[in-house]
């Protein structure tokens, strides 16, 4: 029995030194965090597609917040996001609305097939193991890399071969021109988009 009260006695005592201890390093080695990170990123859309370069929109807001990233940085949000975020630090910006567009009109019966691919079905792996699926050296692999990408539901195969954009749902977030092996897409204003030649080649 003695042992035993011997055993708590030691493991409360035991317990209250450490819980001291915590209490005081907590507060020795205390960071702030400074509150505009988190303003920013209640202003963010919280799509988390990296298309402003940094690790989702926690690594962005923190980013901004300590002056290491400009505050148009956000396509999927857009011109008002870059506003809002622009007011919370304090500094005038103006962003456009960004949209992407294909480089690419070799359809089906435009750019004919060089053959029965069989390998994996993305186009990078298409563009790896053979050199590209159609006559069009520069062209559309066809295979929707860029659809199984994009995260807003901007894009999907058409019936003709090639990826369609729903300029809708469109953001410019870029992670359609980052994975198309080919650099078909590129981003560019909204309100330019029929204004550029539609071939990479």
């Amino acid at each position: 029995m003695t042992v035993i009260l011997i055993t708590i006695v030691f493991a409360a005592i035991l317990a209250f030194v450490l819980g001291v201890a915590l209490g005081f390093f907590q507060k020795k080695f205390h960071v702030e965090r400074d509150p505009k990170i988190d303003e920013v990123r209640a202003a963010l859309p919280g799509a988390n597609c990296g298309g402003c370069g940094f690790p989702g929109c926690d690594g962005y807001a923190e980013a901004v917040a300590t002056g290491r990233a400009p505050t148009t940085k956000c396509t999927a949000g857009g011109s008002s996001t870059a506003e809002a975020v622009s007011q919370i630090m304090g500094v005038n910006a103006v962003a456009e609305d960004l949209v992407t567009v294909l480089l690419c009109q070799g359809t089906k019966e435009m750019a004919v097939s060089r053959g029965d691919y069989i390998g994996i079905k993305t186009c990078r792996a298409a563009k790896l193991s053979t050199g590209g699926l159609k006559a069009c050296a520069w062209g559309c692999q066809g295979l929707g890399d860029c659809v199984t990408v994009c995260k807003f539901d901007a894009l999907e195969m058409g019936e003709d071969g090639l990826p369609q954009v729903d300029y809708d749902n469109c953001t410019g977030c870029g992670m359609c021109v980052t994975e198309c092996p080919q650099k078909l897409f590129t981003l560019v204003p909204r309100g330019k988009k029929g204004s550029i030649v539609l071939c990479s080649n």
